[in-house]
């Protein structure tokens, strides 16, 4: 029926300030870009960004997440960006993670996949 997810949309209040941070801060390219709707390049799933007059109010339970190789290397960058932190770097199982909010307060997450050795007895 469905294999993949296509779009994601983000409301947001500043549709400039969203773009810039979603394309100069994490670098993702611009696909389409109007006053009203703009859409960034993330692979295989287009980012849309919608602009709206009400308040926006993102969900402490919906977020939405980027696989990365160097976690610490990323989260640096992030930080010295002026991207705001949500959760601190932690190990959850075999992954280590860490979350940020854009803008508008939508949570984002990074997460670099561990390697676990396996102990020969």
């Amino acid at each position: 029926m469905f294999n993949k997810i296509d779009y994601l949309m983000l409301h947001t209040n500043n549709i400039e300030r969203s773009i810039n941070f979603y394309n100069h801060t994490l670098g993702f390219k611009i696909k389409f870009k109007s006053d009203a709707w703009s859409e960034l390049e993330t692979g295989t799933t287009t980012l849309a960004l919608h602009f709206t007059k009400e308040t926006v109010n993102p969900s402490k339970f919906i977020s939405f997440g980027f696989g990365v190789e160097d976690i610490h290397d990323i989260f640096n960058k992030l930080m010295a960006s002026g991207a705001r932190l949500n959760t601190n770097i932690k190990e959850e199982g075999d992954l280590l993670i860490a979350s940020f909010k854009d803008p508008d307060g939508h949570i984002f997450w990074v997460a670099q996949q561990l390697i676990k050795l396996e102990k020969k007895d």
